[in-house]
């Protein structure tokens, strides 16, 4: 990993310490949504609800890339699934919640 890289993590992570965050619309199109219709042989159409299946361990899309992250926020395992991310294109300030 680069130093700017590293620079660019460190400061996409402070602006989450202070601010709502959300995932970005290009990282829902161009990772999220590719890797659910490639990695995970989903359809495009599919509901939140199939993504995260409580009540099978078959699915667990959402929840699983935060469970073995520590929080930021609260110093605890398990983190909020756009606390899992860093790249400046993929998580930033939310408008709308």
């Amino acid at each position: 990993m680069s130093l700017n890289t590293i620079r660019n993590v460190s400061n996409v992570q402070q602006t989450m310490k202070k601010k709502k965050m959300g995932l970005s619309v290009f990282y829902l199109k161009n990772v999220f949504l590719k890797g659910i219709v490639e990695v995970h042989g989903m359809p495009i159409t599919s509901k939140v609800y199939d993504l995260e299946n409580l009540h099978s361990n078959e699915y667990r899309i959402i929840c699983q890339k935060g469970e073995k992250v520590k929080c930021p926020h609260d110093g605890k395992m398990g983190a909020a699934f756009v606390d899992c991310l860093s790249d400046r294109d993929h998580v930033g300030p939310a408008n709308y919640m």
